[in-house]
């Protein structure tokens, strides 16, 4: 979208009208000085669901208080503490794979996302020792992600294949937790 319209795009995939900001001035302007302006809508609504009403799906003044309190692992200072640990789950993670064989970069980069927030929250990798915890973390990732583009999302209370695997892995991480 960038590479086509430039520095701001609007577009439409499925229910959800996106808008794509890329300047570090324009998403200063979005996120920080007019927030107010700005709501995250349908597709955060979704996530809330799984992630429940963290820092990444909060609005207001809740988002407000949270960002505050985190505000100092967002400094320059602060990102450098996990620089190590961020290379350190690349290399883990390019160091398995094969040349020549195909990946699907999507659960990859999940693999490394998840072993980044495990490393830097909880000092341990998830990983064989912790399978079901990394399993289950996936698939909140992943039902959080098609919810957000699906037109109809069933309630949680009705027994569907992939709400009772919500479940379950809500579940699994809690019991880790």
């Amino acid at each position: 979208a960038w590479r086509e319209y430039g520095d701001v795009a609007r577009y439409q995939m499925g229910p959800m009208v996106i808008h794509s900001i890329v300047r570090p001035e324009h998403v200063q302007h979005v996120l920080v000085k007019n927030a107010e302006n700005y709501h995250k809508g349908l597709s955060h609504d979704k996530l809330r669901i799984a992630l429940g009403n963290g820092l990444l799906t909060s609005e207001g003044p809740f988002w407000s208080r949270q960002r505050r309190l985190m505000s100092p692992t967002y400094t320059p200072r602060g990102v450098t503490r996990f620089a190590e640990i961020m290379t350190g789950a690349a290399a883990d993670l390019l160091g398995g794979w094969q040349p020549g064989r195909t990946i699907a970069v999507n659960q990859e980069m999940m693999v490394l996302a998840m072993n980044v927030i495990s490393r830097s929250m909880f000092g341990i990798d998830i990983g064989e020792k912790y399978a079901d915890a990394g399993r289950a973390l996936g698939y909140i990732l992943e039902f959080s992600a098609a919810r957000t583009m699906s037109i109809i999302d069933p309630p949680l209370f009705i027994p569907t294949p992939a709400n009772n695997r919500l479940k379950w892995a809500l579940r699994t991480i809690d019991d880790f937790l």
